[in-house]
């Protein structure tokens, strides 16, 4: 045993002597690199403000040199120089591609104050609405005066409501859906087979129109794929939330591929009606439907269409007089806050004509809206008794404390958009690209409502709005560093 013992010593001793190498480390310039690591298997040590180094090592090791932004280089002791060579080198990140711009390409910039959120962000998020996100977003807020959040403020700027006779359907900010408008009926925001969420912050007027003057929500669905795939997704939460998910898609013919999405969620609401002794008086009904087809014909021409459903039957029963910590509500009358959303849109890329590819964007929604609630939430013997004691018969005559108010209302949007992009750098003294197009969207809404309005100066009200917008816009990239 203690001849063996002696043998392995003898044979790390000649195998594995220890010898003290140095040298200096440059650049390709020659100039010195400090704080190099230098390692092997057993040692370590950085190099000093000349680039020189000290190192004992093994007969056997293998020495590496490593800097952030330099190329990293190994070495055994057979074949290590004197002075090591560092090549420069761009650490590479991530690409992200943003969706909400008039051209992802890198030669247009991507605005500073932004907040993105990709498909593995948002997979690991327990939340199957925008809503769910929103306090992750900084300086971006809602009114809480609706199921889902329909009326955004970005930066203090934004909407609180819109009820019958606040004046026309101009919002501060917008919000989008495959580039689907869906400003001021934003409760369609489920997160379902999402690709890509993006809030902009500041004005974004000059992509999105007027209706982004504060900023952005932008939504961008799964497109479908060239080979199978699906996705399903099954939540149980507390409050009883349930919900279903399914996507599927594929090629269902040459070049053609299809993507189909599904989804259905519903909860009570956190409210028990003390009134009516039920828990579901606030609760949620929602359903999700989306088809997504793309046409790669020959000469690139691409045909994409969309259509989506969008079916929100939610209750509303939100309010208490006492504004109790135990969400408990009075409501003889629970009101509903509904939203049912028909959508069609169609895309075509056009082959390249003059160095400009050409896309024609168009897009039809169709929605109702019912918002109604118990506007004196309570009833006559919440009213009646103490600490409220209302006399009915004060006047002289009854007159019970209820109300309730009702707005119906439907909103039509319909646009067209031609827009061109310069494929390759135009004739002009500096490389340079452009984007110029059209747009023109008509817009109408109309509202029917019933209640206590304008202070009980009216009980109902009919408006109807008709709004066109038109508009030429163009973008001029010019590199005045060229060579």
């Amino acid at each position: 045993m203690k001849k063996q013992l002696f043998f392995t010593l003898i044979l790390n001793f000649i195998f594995n002597q220890s010898i003290e190498i140095s040298g200096t480390i440059q650049d390709i310039n020659g100039n010195s690199i400090p704080k190099v690591n230098i390692y092997s298997n057993s040692k370590g040590t950085t190099s000093d403000k000349e680039g020189k180094f000290n190192i004992i090592i093994n007969n056997n090791d293998l020495i590496t040199f490593s800097h952030i932004g330099y190329e990293e280089k190994k070495y055994t002791l057979n074949n290590i120089p004197d002075i090591i060579i560092l090549k420069r080198m761009t650490i590479l990140g991530k690409n992200i591609y943003v969706n909400s711009t008039l051209d992802n390409r890198d030669f247009y910039n991507t605005p500073g104050s932004i907040t993105l959120f990709d498909s593995k962000k948002l997979l690991k998020q327990s939340n199957n609405h925008l809503e769910g996100l929103i306090e992750q977003v900084p300086n971006l807020n809602y009114a809480g005066s609706t199921s889902r959040p329909r009326y955004f403020q970005i930066r203090g700027i934004g909407e609180r409501s819109h009820y019958a006779g606040e004046g026309p359907p101009n919002y501060s900010v917008g919000f989008f859906v495959d580039g689907i408008d869906y400003s001021g009926i934003g409760m369609v925001g489920h997160l379902f087979d999402i690709k890509q969420l993006e809030i902009f912050k500041g004005p974004q007027s000059t992509v999105f129109g007027p209706n982004a003057m504060a900023g952005s929500i932008n939504i961008t669905t799964n497109d479908p794929t060239p080979f199978y795939t699906s996705k399903i997704e099954t939540i149980f939460s507390s409050d009883n939330g349930r919900s279903y998910s399914l996507a599927i898609g594929g090629p269902i013919a040459n070049n053609i591929s299809i993507r189909i999405a599904g989804s259905k969620h519903s909860q009570n609401g956190f409210r028990k009606n003390l009134f009516l002794d039920q828990d579901n008086t606030n609760g949620k009904d929602e359903t999700l439907f989306r088809i997504k087809l793309n046409w790669s014909l020959k000469n690139d021409l691409n045909i994409y269409y969309i259509h989506k459903g969008h079916y929100l039957n939610n209750k509303y029963d939100a309010w208490a007089p006492d504004n109790n910590l135990a969400l408990s509500t009075y409501s003889n009358r629970p009101g509903q806050d509904s939203q049912n959303s028909k959508t069609q849109a169609l895309k075509i890329h056009f082959p390249n004509l003059f160095n400009f590819k050409t896309v024609y964007k168009f897009s039809n929604s169709k929605t109702d809206m019912i918002h109604s609630y118990d506007s004196d939430w309570g009833n006559d013997d919440l009213w009646g008794n103490a600490p409220y004691n209302y006399d009915s018969y004060y006047y002289g005559y009854y007159l019970a404390y209820d109300y309730f108010d009702q707005t119906n209302r439907y909103k039509n949007i319909q646009s067209n958009e031609l827009t061109f992009y310069s494929d390759k750098n135009l004739n002009l003294p500096f490389n340079s690209k452009m984007i110029f197009g059209f747009f023109k969207s008509n817009t109408n809404q109309g509202d029917v409502a019933n209640g206590w309005l304008f202070g009980g100066a009216a009980t109902d009200l009919t408006s109807d709005f008709s709004i066109t917008n038109s508009a030429i816009y163009s973008n001029l990239n010019l590199n005045l560093n060229q060579s």
